[in-house]
């Protein structure tokens, strides 16, 4: 590779290789950093995705817990560690709510002494039916919920003395087992009126299936339990030794049941995270929208229902049941990324007011599955674009990079070419002008003088004259020819006159140089056709 070359492959490299290398890498290291954040924006978006479904299946449970919230503490979900009430936004425990009040009832029995000693007094002059209406008149109006047991109560009674209308005053009692347990009477020893109504009716031996679906309902209130577990135990027990053998078997399951619950309630008594969330509830600033996180041995997910006139329901759940829950919705979605709820000391990054109750860290391993297809798997992608963008960019450079090597090489060639036809149109152009030269030389000498010499050198002098015209026209028409644009006019031509005009050509130049030159034709060579032909030719491919 001569000088030449090198410089001009120097001046490639500096020219598109050096500044294509030079963008590869910038490209590459933008990437890396891309990379990067695109690695952050992934690990945020999926924190994102992972606490909204910890936040919904919270919500869930929540909205379950409300539903049930009438009898007061229904634990309808194996990871709710507790259901309580809020009173001037402190928390107050299940056993510590709905305290019953005799009041109401003693007052109702108080306003109607009256209307009861004359419903006796009807009951003994034989006016049983007068009573019962009146009684049953005075229950339909609209009343408080104790008065309404109070009268409900004292029908009853009405209508078991009436000699046969048991069946009705059963119909009463079993209305009455729908009270809540806040509605006692004002007896020396309180008691609900539903569990009055239910020693009545297991007494008579019926409707004691209608008994075991009321003492389910307290069975499932820790607050009636705390309150009322022993009027429960002896209604189950008396239930057991019943005729029926279905309820006898239902009524000992309850009273596992109730044991059950009473163990479960004593550990929620004792549970030692519930005195220190009681006294810290006001701080954490939980509301209908916002959960909190409380506790460091065990982490409680702290919610709050909507404010009610019971106040709002407040439901503490165990934070690991709900990750399990979660965890497990996602691995049957295909998605496989590790996380876990913020150690002491482990910084978490806000996502928002709404999601700040959950401190969730995603671990940085690989995700897979509908994870990858959100902001890592938009990641990934930009960078196989970046890439695949980096590797076309330099082909493109290294293809150009070829081609304008190519482009060189065949200028390089085409010059060298050039600078042959120059030398080459320049021997050619010497050759007649020597000859014509010659030939007029030769016409000024005496040895010219004769007219047949005359006349052959001046033929010769106009056929290198017509010669050289040639030679310049193929000169003008070369860039014609490299065009495709030039004409070429054919015709029939006899060899032997084409051979003859070479041979007078170059005589003269050859004899002075002591060379012998003759022509012999022989009698085969065709002659030129009688009709000339003449067509256009097409376009000529150009000399490489």
């Amino acid at each position: 590779m001569n000088r030449k070359r090198w410089r001009q492959f120097i001046g490639l490299l500096v020219a598109v290789i050096v500044p294509s290398v030079a963008t590869a890498l910038l490209g590459w290291q933008v990437l890396r950093q891309q990379s990067r954040r695109d690695e952050d924006q992934r690990l945020r978006a999926t924190a994102i995705e992972i606490v909204t479904e910890l936040r919904d299946e919270a919500n869930r449970i929540k909205v379950q817990e409300i539903a049930a919230s009438e009898s007061a503490e229904v634990y309808t979900d194996t990871s709710v560690v507790l259901d309580a009430r809020t009173e001037d936004d402190r928390l107050v425990l299940p056993w510590e709510s709905d305290e019953p009040n005799p009041e109401p009832y003693r007052r109702a029995q108080q306003d109607r002494q009256k209307f009861q000693d004359e419903m006796w007094r009807l009951l003994y002059g034989g006016e049983e039916g007068k009573a019962v209406d009146r009684l049953r008149s005075e229950s339909q109006r609209p009343l408080g919920q104790a008065e309404r047991a109070y009268l409900l109560t004292l029908r009853g009674a009405a209508l078991r003395y009436w000699e046969g209308h048991d069946e009705e005053a059963f119909d009463v009692y079993v209305e009455l087992l729908d009270f809540s347990s806040r509605i006692v009477n004002s007896s020396s020893r309180p008691q609900p009126a539903w569990q009055f109504a239910a020693d009545v009716l297991i007494e008579s031996g019926t409707r004691e299936t209608a008994v075991l679906n009321r003492i389910k309902q307290d069975l499932d209130s820790f607050s009636a339990l705390a309150r009322w577990n022993v009027g429960l135990r002896s209604l189950l027990d008396r239930l057991c030794k019943s005729r029926n053998s279905t309820v006898a078997r239902r009524a000992a399951k309850d009273l596992e049941a109730l044991d059950r619950r009473m163990e479960r309630l004593e550990r929620l008594r004792d549970l030692p995270g519930i005195p220190a969330l009681q006294d810290h509830f006001k701080d954490l600033g939980v509301t209908a929208e916002r959960w909190a996180a409380f506790g460091e041995d065990e982490l409680w997910l702290v919610g709050k229902g909507p404010k009610t006139d019971k106040g709002a329901l407040v439901v503490v759940a165990r934070a690991s049941d709900i990750k399990q829950k979660v965890d497990e919705a996602r691995r049957r979605r295909g998605i496989e990324q590790p996380f876990h709820f913020a150690r002491k000391g482990e910084v978490v990054e806000s996502l928002g007011d709404g999601l700040s109750g959950f401190p969730v860290v995603v671990d940085p391993a690989g995700a897979s599955g509908e994870g990858a297809t959100g902001v890592g798997g938009l990641g990934r992608q930009r960078r196989l674009f970046y890439a695949l963008s980096l590797a076309l960019i330099f082909g493109l450079a290294s293809f150009g990079a070829n081609l304008m090597w190519r482009d060189m090489l065949r200028e390089s060639r085409l010059a060298e070419m050039r600078s042959q036809f120059v030398a080459s149109v320049s021997h050619e152009l010497k050759t007649p002008l020597t000859g014509i030269r010659m030939l007029a030389e030769t016409l000024q000498t005496p040895a010219a003088a004769e007219p047949a010499i005359h006349a052959e050198y001046l033929e010769t002098i106009v056929g290198e004259t017509e010669r050289l015209a040639r030679l310049l026209n193929n000169v003008l028409d070369f860039s014609k020819i490299e065009r495709g644009e030039k004409h070429y006019h054919m015709k029939h031509a006899s060899l032997a006159d084409v051979l003859r005009n070479v041979v007078r050509a170059m005589r003269l130049p050859m004899v002075e140089q002591g060379f012998e030159f003759s022509l012999e034709i022989a009698d085969g060579v065709p002659p030129p056709a009688d009709r000339p032909g003449r067509r256009r030719a097409g376009r000529p491919q150009s000399p490489q």
